[in-house]
């Protein structure tokens, strides 16, 4: 069974906003997960921002361990499926730039 569901949103430094201030930009963008966990069953276990040159990247983790989670989105079936481009256009919107994410990471 699957336990945890990585989502990671990367926004890339340009023009006159520096790595820096990007960074915490995207930190202090305001995601609520309520909804995503009522529907699916997950929880939000970790939120974390880093910097790695130019490129800020968020990384969420839900814990997809529970029986609503489970029934709802079977090992057999996509559990990535609720999580993809959950937060992109609000994170971008929030920043005002280009941001991309990765594929979720069902684990």
């Amino acid at each position: 069974m699957s336990s945890s569901a990585t989502l990671a949103y990367h926004a890339t430094a340009t023009g006159p906003t520096t790595p820096a201030a990007l960074e915490a930009a995207m930190a202090a963008v305001v995601l609520v997960p309520a909804e995503i966990n009522r529907v699916t069953g997950s929880a939000l276990t970790s939120d974390t921002t880093t910097l790695v040159g130019s490129v800020a990247t968020r990384t969420l983790v839900f814990d997809i361990t529970s029986a609503t989670f489970q029934s709802r989105f079977p090992a057999t079936g996509d559990q990535a499926a609720p999580f993809r481009d959950l937060y992109t256009y609000q994170l971008a919107n929030a920043l005002k730039c280009f941001v991309t994410a990765d594929a979720p990471v069902i684990a």
